[in-house]
Parts: structure tokens; C-alpha cells; sequence
């Protein structure tokens, strides 16, 4: 047969047999787990792995080596813990991790399991046909409301309800003027249609136009009173807020900037809370205002909030009743444990006095900032800081303007203080987040013949004590004087050094 000639049968049947072994062998692993064989038994067997011939199955489904082939750098890289299928690797820790800790300085801010408020995922939209949702009024004092499916609609909020005496004025609820109306389930099939838009999970609102630091504290003080088994660990069944709506503060105190320049910096407006708090303790939440709020009405179709957590001072301002002892550490624990402060091991007593002794009013109108008298201040912090160093305690001195102390470092030293002092004002609501002892005190200085009891109400709803001073005159929460606004009232306080200090070692002293 000459060498050109084409093979015959036999040949192609050698040809085909030859590939199919050097197939099969090339591939010895791959081709047994085919065939539902252990690889990595069959070699052993077969002697293939000593060989040489065929690869080891060291390599698990995972993508690390199996236990026994594992080294250092194979644990530096992947870690020692387990792996599971359809998991994000890790053994759990991550998730707790505070900012700024080892190794890799970031914090976990992974989205949880979809909020469900009604049992019900979150759902863009919603058909409804002829069943219209109804509201629920879940709490209600003057001024504080939790309601479910509150309908947003060209410019105005409904209530719909075939019962409109068994529920809540709606003066009561928000101030006049207000666009919000109660309508029957007949009236809103003919308004709204078959169906909607649906914004799900826990919406806050602040109704007021005038800004106030205790917004997110009244805000979630309302909301808390639907979960009184909040425990000392903050567990709550409460799923966190989705949005806080502010819709009568614009984003920008300036005019819009031109079309042709929209990265122009602008300042912010001020809502009476700082912009670095509500994303540290309410990291789900963003914070919407006037524009946002009425890009929902000018949409085409209602709006369903599933749940509304309601805040109008001016409606009567009346604070639901704490159902629980511990109903603020949920958000508490969740500001300390950004600020890795949650486990903190000192014992030292902490001492801090905020104050804002270098702000003046930029226009003459503006309203003049409390402030203690120049040597006053000196004197006071010069004492704070003697009694400090002889009882060992820890004194800090911060200011409330972000250019000489930065909010990190002020609400960390307000976190972790025992007694917190000051001239009369918002900033001292931020003692809401210190940690509650036998000994945790906010001090309010005021001058004379004014008093407001913000600070002490809030002081009392979280269990710490309240001490207001005037002049050389001290008030505890027995005998705190009656509320008194004077339209020009002294912005240069005055107070006796020797009596704070003293009335600071005593409360130091309590066990």
C-alpha cells in the first residue's frame, strides 16, 4: 500500500481509539469527575499522582486549598474560617467592626434583609384595584403621629378613611396651614385610581419650618413607642428609617447657581442637626427636603408611604410617653460604635465643656450667641481643670464651631463624658448620646431671668439629671424656675467658677 493512499477502516478505527486514551489520560481529573469518580482516590489507586500523571485535587469548590495542603500564605490571603456556599467570606466579626479599627480601617455598611413594616417587601409599586389603602393611626400625642399609608398626591397628603371622627384633628397632627385632608375610600377611587407608587418602610417627617437639634431625637422618641421591649443592648424589632423628609428647608441657603456651572460649592442649609450625624447614626437614612418632597407630588401617580413617623412642634408638642427605659440606646449604641467608643475600657470620669466664646453675628440682625463673659470662661476652665487633675478625672474643652474642633472630635469627647456644661443652647442636646450612669449630667447656664426647659426634658426622658445655673443661682430638676423667652435677653453670661466646680465634684462623687 503506497503511503498516500487513504487509511482504511482499521487505521481510522486505531486513529480514533489513540486520541480518545490521550484524551482521557491528558485530562486524567477532569475526566473522572465526568464520569462521577473521585479523582483524587482514582490517583491514589492508580498510583498516577506519584507518577506524575494526572493533576492532585487539592484545589476545593470554594477556591482554596483543601485543609491539608494549606499553608501561612494561604491562610494571610483567604483566612481560616469557613467558607459557605452562597455566603460573602468571613467569620462574622466584620460586620460589628467600628471605624478606623484593623486591619483594614473600614466599616462595615453591607444592606441588611428588605425592610418589611406590614409584612411586605419593598414593592415600587402597587394595584390596589378598588381597595384603596386605608390609614392606621398607630400612635398619636399632639404633635407626634405614627401613621400607616399616608397618600402623597399633586401638593397634597391624604388620609383616606370611611371614618374620619376616629381619627386624630388633623391640626393635631400637623399646623395649620397645611394641605393635608381626610377623604372616603369612594372619594380616593375617584382621585387617586387603581394604583400607585409606594414608598416602603419607615418614613420620618418633620413638619416644622423652623430648625431645632432635637428633631432626630423627637423624631425616633415617636417612633420608639411601637417597640417597649427595647432592652439595655438597644436590640429593638424596629427596622431602621428609610428617609427623614424636610419640606420646608431647600438643600442651599444661596440662589440656584447658573445651568452652565452646577458644581459650583454652595453652603447648606442648617437644619438644627449637623450633616456628619444623622449618616453616623442613622447610616439607612437619607435625609430628602423641599424639592424631593415635591417631586413626589408632581409625579403622575399617588404615593403610598407605607409608615409615617410624624413631628410638628407646633401642633401642640406633646411627647409620647416612654414605654421603655432604654428606648434611645438603639441609636446611641450606633453613634459610639462609628465612633468605636461602644467598648471602650476607661475608667476615668469625663468632664467636657462646649462653647462658642469666638462666633459674633455676621449681620446685625442676627441673633447675639450665648457665651460666658470672657474671664469667666477662663476662670471656670482654669478650676475645671485643677479639680480634674487632683481627682483624677478626664476635662476637655471643644468647641461648637467646626473650625476650631471637628465634629468627630466633639461628639466623641460629649460620647464618652460623665457631665457635660455649657452656655444655654442647642448644642448641649447633644448630651442625648452620652452614656447614662448614676453620675451622667448636663449643666445649662442661663442669664437672668431666662429659661427654657429643652435640655432638661430631654435630660429627664433619657434618665440622666439636669442642673440649670443662673448667676450664682442653682436649679436642679426639683425646682427648676417657670419658662421665660425675653426677646433681648443678655448673651454674656455670668457664673460663679467656685460654685460649678464644686456642684461638678459632688455629682462626680454619687455612687
Amino acid at each position: 500500500m503506497r503511503w498516500l493512499a487513504p487509511p482504511d477502516r482499521r487505521e481510522l478505527t486505531l486513529i480514533i481509539f489513540c486520541l480518545t486514551i490521550f484524551t482521557f489520560a491528558y485530562n486524567f481529573t477532569n475526566s473522572t469527575r465526568f464520569l462521577g469518580i473521585d479523582a483524587a482516590a482514582t490517583n491514589s489507586v492508580l498510583g498516577f499522582g506519584s507518577l506524575g500523571f494526572g493533576a492532585s485535587n487539592i484545589i476545593g469548590s470554594d477556591g482554596r486549598k483543601l485543609a491539608r495542603w494549606r499553608d501561612a500564605v494561604e491562610n494571610l490571603i483567604f483566612g481560616d474560617w469557613g467558607w459557605d456556599s452562597g455566603h460573602i467570606a468571613g467569620d462574622g466579626l466584620e460586620r460589628s467592626q467600628a471605624l478606623g479599627v484593623e486591619p483594614h480601617y473600614a466599616m462595615w455598611m453591607s444592606g441588611k434583609e428588605i425592610p418589611k413594616v406590614n409584612g411586605i417587601e419593598m414593592q415600587p409599586f402597587v394595584s390596589w384595584g378598588r381597595n384603596v389603602p386605608t390609614v392606621k393611626v398607630l400612635q398619636h400625642t399632639p404633635g407626634h403621629s405614627v401613621l400607616d399609608n399616608v397618600i402623597l398626591f399633586k401638593g397634597n397628603v391624604y388620609l383616606v378613611t370611611d371614618d374620619p371622627g376616629g381619627l386624630p384633628s388633623l391640626n393635631s397632627i400637623v399646623s395649620p396651614p397645611n394641605y393635608w385632608s381626610k377623604i372616603s375610600t369612594a372619594e380616593a377611587i375617584e382621585e387617586f385610581g387603581t394604583y400607585g407608587g409606594r414608598l416602603g418602610g419607615v418614613t420620618f417627617i418633620s413638619t416644622d419650618p423652623s430648625l431645632a437639634n432635637s428633631t432626630l431625637h423627637e423624631l425616633w422618641r415617636t417612633y420608639s413607642a411601637l417597640d417597649p421591649s427595647i432592652d439595655a443592648e438597644g436590640r429593638t424589632i424596629l427596622p431602621q428609617p428609610q428617609r427623614l423628609f424636610m419640606p420646608f428647608f431647600h438643600p442651599f441657603t444661596d440662589p440656584d447657581p447658573p445651568y452652565e456651572n452646577p458644581m459650583l460649592p454652595r453652603p447648606r442649609t442648617d437644619t438644627g442637626f449637623h450633616p456628619f450625624l444623622v449618616k453616623a447614626a442613622f447610616p439607612q437614612m437619607t435625609v430628602m427636603f423641599d424639592q424631593d418632597w415635591m417631586d413626589y407630588h408632581f409625579m403622575e401617580v399617588p404615593y403610598v408611604v407605607e409608615r409615617m413617623v410624624i413631628v410638628d412642634r407646633n401642633s401642640g408638642n406633646v411627647l409620647p410617653e416612654v414605654v421603655s427605659p432604654y428606648w434611645w440606646e438603639p441609636i446611641r449604641k450606633q453613634l459610639s460604635t462609628y465612633l468605636n467608643l461602644e467598648n471602650e475600657k476607661s475608667k476615668k470620669k469625663v468632664i467636657t465643656y462646649v462653647h462658642r466664646q469666638n462666633q459674633y453675628p455676621q449681620y446685625d440682625w442676627d441673633p447675639p450667641t450665648p457665651k460666658l463673659r470672657a474671664e469667666d470662661h477662663e476662670l471656670l476652665v482654669k478650676k475645671l481643670e485643677k479639680m480634674a487633675y487632683s481627682y483624677g478625672h478626664e476635662f476637655n474643652v471643644v468647641s461648637a464651631l467646626d473650625f476650631e474642633t471637628s465634629w468627630h472630635d466633639r461628639i466623641s469627647s460629649i460620647v464618652r463624658s460623665t457631665v457635660l456644661l455649657g452656655a444655654h443652647g442647642s448644642d448641649l442636646m447633644d448630651g442625648m448620646f452620652m452614656r447614662r450612669t448614676p453620675q451622667t449630667t448636663v449643666i445649662e447656664f442661663f442669664p437672668q431671668d431666662r429659661f427654657v426647659r429643652d435640655r432638661a426634658t430631654m435630660a429627664h426622658g433619657l434618665g440622666m439629671h439636669y442642673v440649670a445655673w443662673c448667676n450664682d443661682q442653682k436649679y436642679t430638676s426639683d425646682n427648676l424656675p417657670s419658662i421665660s423667652k425675653p426677646e433681648n435677653d443678655e448673651a454674656t453670661l455670668t457664673v460663679n467658677a467656685d460654685l460649678v466646680v464644686q456642684t461638678v465634684r459632688d455629682i462626680l462623687s454619687r455612687s
